[in-house]
């Protein structure tokens, strides 16, 4: 982390220092219980913030949602606003990024990058990624497939960076991307939400290389994408069975603020929905009964695979690039709009030469290998 970023977080932790006073307690103590629950993993708790939003920790990490690890400005957020980022900011396509380093096209805008990382959604241009070294072979094997499921869906594009400089060595600035890596026979994987501008894991447990979809969900999170039974309308289409929720699952079950993106009605399909039942001890009072429905009652099942509804939303925020040492932003053979449909080739020059100031035709010798 450069100075400059070390003196914006300063900034913002003294801007909203009155927010967080309160950020661990409440009114009523008998209300926010502290749940330390001791299990073969480290102790859980749950901390209420002065929002009135619920977050979990554990070895000091705080988590939104059960599985959404929390940068500091993020929970800045959410203790003032309820909220992960600053109010009043939209969601907008990646269109000024050099896809495989997603740093500024513009380099005079460079030095700002460095010091405010992306606000909001924090979308990729190309999702930069690497292989964390305690993966086996297996599992590498395990998250390529997912990627590649991912990309054959979607606009979204992945730049394979393992072994590569994680530093622009030119600016001295750091390259946001993801590392994947295995956590062990844990009850939790994890994901940040979003670009974040540094280096962020997708922590991967055991069950995430044997339960379908669990390594897509993670990604998905990473790619900007949040719990659909956490919606702000989703009242409307479910019923939470607060009473057999434990706190860390109403934790975990709470609804969202109004500031965030969805496309569509509420997907039951949905890669990034939880099942009806889970036997989280964690999570669930009686295993045997349901932790929300459909309204008539119905059991909902977690997808395993990204919904029409999740690929429409990633398709309305990402565009296919091609992975190239220049600046040229080429668009791949296949591009969706926001409702899933492919654009005709002639809409896609179109579009590629809208991205390139009205040239449509890339430089012969600008792609590079982006192998899995």
């Amino acid at each position: 982390m450069t100075r400059k970023n070390n003196s914006v977080i300063r900034l913002v932790i003294f801007t909203f220092i009155p927010l967080l006073c309160g950020c661990f307690s409440s009114e009523d103590d008998s209300d926010n219980t502290t749940i330390c629950l001791k299990t073969d993993q480290d102790s859980v708790t749950v901390e209420t913030l002065s929002s009135g939003v619920s977050i979990t920790k554990s070895k000091d990490i705080c988590y939104y949602e059960g599985d959404i690890v929390l940068t500091l400005e993020q929970l800045i957020y959410l203790a003032g606003y309820s909220e992960l980022y600053q109010p009043g900011t939209q969601a907008t396509k990646a269109t000024n990024l050099v896809p495989i380093t997603n740093l500024p096209k513009d380099k005079s805008a460079l030095a700002q990058y460095a010091a405010y990382t992306p606000r909001n959604y924090n979308l990729w241009a190309m999702a930069r990624f690497t292989y964390d070294n305690n993966l086996s072979s297996s599992q590498r094997d395990i998250i390529k497939k997912a990627l590649l499921n991912i990309q054959s869906k979607t606009n979204v594009r992945f730049y394979n960076a393992t072994g590569l400089p994680t530093r622009d060595n030119t600016y001295n600035i750091d390259y946001p991307y993801i590392n994947f890596r295995y956590c062990g026979p844990q009850d939790r994987c994890s994901s940040k939400v979003g670009k974040t501008g540094e280096k962020q894991d997708i922590n991967l447990a055991d069950f995430a290389f044997s339960k379908p979809g669990v390594v897509e969900h993670e990604i998905c999170h990473a790619l900007g994408l949040l719990h659909e039974q956490c919606r702000p309308d989703r009242d409307d289409y479910v019923t939470i069975n607060t009473s057999n929720l434990t706190t860390i699952g109403k934790a975990n079950f709470q609804k969202r603020a109004s500031n965030y993106s969805v496309k569509g009605p509420y997907d039951f399909n949905s890669i990034m929905g939880n099942s009806s039942y889970t036997s989280s001890a964690n999570v669930v009072i009686d295993a045997l009964k349901p932790i929300y429905t459909k309204q008539d009652g119905s059991v909902i099942n977690q997808g395993i695979d990204l919904s029409d509804g999740d690929c429409a939303w990633l398709n309305y925020y990402y565009l296919p690039y091609v992975a190239r040492s220049d600046d040229y932003v080429e668009l791949d053979s296949v591009v969706y709009d926001g409702n899933n449909k492919r654009l005709t080739e002639e809409q896609r020059l179109q579009l590629q030469s809208q991205l390139n100031n009205g040239n449509p035709t890339p430089p012969s010798s600008g792609r590079i290998s982006n192998n899995f």
